[in-house]
Parts: structure tokens; sequence; C-alpha cells
């Protein structure tokens, strides 16, 4: 018997799948599990069940991107 907060959607392997319509995704009614590699029901869950991780880049790379861009920003938008 599986718990209410232990279901397939608060689970980190759960996905959901988007699908293209023209030039915009939408959500659809399919989801899937990256650990079973399959289709699943949001509202069963499994043996392999963890908790979501938050998870963030703070790379100096990835700052360094930001400080570029935010100066691009200033340089763009300086003379208004």
């Amino acid at each position: 018997m599986t718990k209410l907060w232990t279901t397939c959607r608060s689970c980190r392997f759960y996905k959901r799948i988007y699908e293209q319509f023209n030039l915009h995704y939408v959500k659809c009614n399919k989801h899937y599990c990256t650990n079973r590699e399959e289709l699943i029901s949001t509202k069963n869950g499994c043996d392999n069940w963890s908790k979501r991780k938050k998870e963030f880049d703070l790379s100096s790379e990835r700052l360094l991107k930001v400080e570029e861009d935010i100066k691009m920003l200033i340089d763009y938008f300086g003379d208004l």
C-alpha cells in the first residue's frame, strides 16, 4: 500500500511528457518514469520511489555567462 505522498507524481524519477502542437509544446496526459523507462500512472507508486532533490548550477562557467549577459543588457538599455 503506497502512501499519498509517495506516488509517482512526487518521485524524482517522474517526468511529464509534452507534445508539439504547431509552434508550441503542450502537456499531454502521459507520464514517464526514468527509472523503469516506461509510461506510468501518476496514482501508482513503487519500491524505487525517491524524494525529489533541488539542484542548482552555481558553477563558475554559469556565473560568467550571467555576468556577460548582464553587461550586454546594460550596454543595450543604458541609453534609454
